[in-house]
C-alpha cells in the first residue's frame, strides 16, 4: 500500500541509513522508533495488532485483529477496510466527500447533498439512484412505478422520496402531490389549490381561506392561515381527532388518548393524558411546567431548576444551562451522565442495576483539555487536549481522522498490566506488560528489558550493550562485538 511504498522509498538519505543499519542486528523490541519520519508498534493483545505512523499523526496504518484496517492521511483522508465483508469507507475532508463501496453497493455522496448509488445482484444494476439537491433526482429501479426523474423547478417527478409523491411544472407554477388515491394540486403553490380523489374534494386561496375533506376519513378548515383552523381526523374510527383554535387565545385538541387546552398560545396550557394516565400545565411555558401520572413526572422553575422523569429517563437541570444529570437503561446497563455547559464537563458512568457500587465504565471529558476512558474491564484511555471528542462522542470517523492531531500525550491499557505512554506522538513512548518494558526516545536511545533479555542502545546501535541468557555483548558502529 502507499505506506508501504513510502517506507521504501523516503528520500531523507539520513532517515534510510540509520533504518539501514538497525536492522543489520536481530531486535526484540515491540516498536521501531525513527520519529518523526516513521514509527511502527506491534500490539501483543486485542484491538490494533499493528500501527505504522509516517510524519508522526499525519500519516496512519493500523491493521487489527478482526480482519479490519484503516488508513489516513490526516486530515485530508480515511478509508475504513473490512477484508471479511469486502467494503470499504472513504472520507475525504470529512465531512465532504464521503465513498462506501461493497459487493453489493456503491455509493458517494458530498455533504449529503449531491449523492450518486448503484445496487447490483449478481453484477447487475437493480437499483441507480442520482440527487442533487435540490436540484436534481433520479432513480433507475427497471420498474416504471418506482423509477423516477426529475429537474427541479423546471419539470419532473419523485416516487417515495422521504414520503413524498410528487410531479411538477416550472414549480411554484404547478405540483402536483399524491396521497394514496388521493391527488392535491397547486397553482403558483402555495397560494391555489385543489383536490381530488374517490369520496373527495376541497379547494384553498391560501392564506385566506381553505377546505379540504376524504368522506369518512379527515375534513380540514382555516380561514387567515395559522390563526383559525378546525382538523377533523380519523372520521372512520370509534374516537375521531379534533383540533380547532383562533391563535392565539385559544387552542384545542382531542383524540382518542390526549387533550389539551391552550390559552395565549404557546403560554398556558393543560393536557390531559388517558392512555398513559397523566396530567401537565404550561403556566407559563416554557418556564413554569408541572406533570404527574404514569410515567411522567415533571418539575420545571426556569432557568434555575428542573426535574423530569418520562419512561424511566430522569433529567435534572441547574442554573439552566450550567448543570445537567440525566440518568437511564440501555441494554441492561444503568447510564449515568453529567454535564456543566453542555460539553465543557462531560461524565458518564455505565453500571449494572444490581452492583451499583461495583465496577462501572466511565468517559469523561474536560473540553478542550483531556478525555479518558475505562471500559471497566481494564481497557483505559486517557488523551491530553482532545477538543472534539465531547462534540462527536459516538463519531469513529472524527476520533480516528482528527482526534489523534491533538494527543499531545496518550496513555492506553488495553488489560491490567499492558500499558502504554506516548509523548509529542511517540517522542517518546513507555511500554509496559508483565514480563517486558521498553523505554523509548525516538531513534535517538532506546531500552528494553524482559526476563532473558535486556539492552540499550544509542541511535539504533550506534552503541549499546545487550544481554541475552546471561551473556552480554557490546554493539559499536551498529555491530555487534
Amino acid at each position: 500500500m502507499l505506506f508501504h511504498l513510502i517506507k521504501k522509498t523516503y528520500p531523507l538519505l539520513y532517515f534510510l541509513i540509520i533504518f539501514f543499519l538497525s536492522i543489520l542486528a536481530p531486535t526484540y523490541a515491540y516498536q521501531e522508533n525513527f520519529w518523526p519520519f516513521f514509527v511502527e508498534n506491534t500490539y501483543e493483545i486485542i484491538n490494533e495488532r499493528k500501527r505504522l505512523n509516517f510524519l508522526g499523526p499525519f500519516l496512519e496504518e493500523a491493521y487489527c485483529c478482526d480482519n479490519k484496517s484503516y488508513a489516513t492521511l490526516r486530515p485530508f483522508w480515511i478509508q475504513f477496510s473490512d477484508n471479511k465483508q469486502r467494503t470499504k469507507d472513504t472520507h475525504v475532508l470529512y465531512p465532504l466527500i464521503n465513498v462506501h463501496e461493497s459487493p453489493e453497493l456503491e455509493r458517494w455522496n458530498i455533504l449529503n447533498l449531491i449523492e450518486w448509488s448503484r445496487i447490483c445482484v449478481d453484477g447487475k444494476n437493480v437499483d441507480q439512484h442520482v440527487r442533487i439537491l435540490p436540484f436534481y433526482v433520479l432513480r433507475r429501479t427497471g420498474n416504471p412505478d418506482t423509477s423516477y426523474e426529475g429537474l427541479f423547478p423546471l419539470g419532473g417527478s419523485i416516487r417515495n422520496f422521504w414520503g413524498i409523491n410528487a410531479t411538477w411544472a416550472w414549480f411554484p407554477f404547478y405540483i402536483r402531490i399524491d396521497r394514496g388515491d388521493v391527488m392535491r394540486h397547486g397553482l403558483f403553490w402555495p397560494f391555489i389549490r385543489w383536490q381530488e380523489g374517490p369520496c373527495a374534494g376541497g379547494a384553498a386561496l391560501w392564506p385566506l381561506m381553505g377546505h379540504f375533506y376524504k368522506t369518512g376519513s379527515y375534513r380540514s378548515s382555516y380561514f387567515l392561515w395559522p390563526f383559525i383552523y378546525r382538523n377533523e381526523e380519523d372520521l372512520d374510527k370509534p374516537a375521531p381527532s379534533l383540533k380547532h383554535g383562533f391563535l392565539p387565545f385559544y387552542a384545542y385538541h382531542c383524540s382518542k388518548n390526549k387533550q389539551s387546552t391552550t390559552a395565549l398560545w404557546p403560554f398556558f396550557k393543560h393536557i390531559e393524558s388517558y392512555h398513559p394516565p397523566y396530567q401537565e400545565y404550561h403556566f407559563p411555558w416554557p418556564f413554569f411546567v408541572q406533570a404527574r401520572g404514569e410515567n411522567r413526572y415533571i418539575n420545571r422553575w426556569a432557568p434555575v431548576y428542573s426535574h423530569s422523569v418520562i419512561n424511566d429517563v430522569q433529567k435534572e437541570w441547574f442554573m439552566w444551562p450550567l448543570i445537567r444529570h440525566k440518568t437511564w437503561k440501555e441494554s441492561g446497563l444503568c447510564i449515568d451522565q453529567q454535564q456543566f455547559f453542555f460539553f465543557l464537563l462531560w461524565t458518564q458512568r455505565q453500571y449494572h442495576p444490581d452492583c451499583p457500587s461495583g465496577p462501572f465504565s466511565q468517559k469523561t471529558h474536560l473540553w478542550p483539555l483531556y478525555s479518558y476512558w475505562d471500559n471497566a474491564c481494564g481497557q483505559k484511555q486517557f488523551q491530553l487536549f482532545s477538543p472534539l471528542e465531547a462534540l462527536f462522542p459516538t463519531n469513529r470517523i472524527v476520533q480516528k481522522l482528527y482526534t489523534p492531531l491533538f494527543a499531545i500525550y496518550r496513555f492506553c491499557q488495553d488489560v491490567p498490566g499492558y500499558t502504554r505512554h506516548s509523548f509529542l506522538f511517540d517522542f517518546i513512548s513507555i511500554e509496559n506488560t508483565p514480563y517486558r518494558s521498553q523505554f523509548t526516545l525516538a531513534f535517538l536511545f532506546d531500552a528494553e528489558c524482559c526476563a532473558d533479555y535486556s539492552r540499550f542502545q544509542i541511535l539504533k546501535g550506534l552503541l549499546g550493550i545487550e544481554k541475552k541468557n546471561g551473556k552480554k555483548s557490546l554493539r559499536i558502529l551498529w555491530l555487534t562485538i
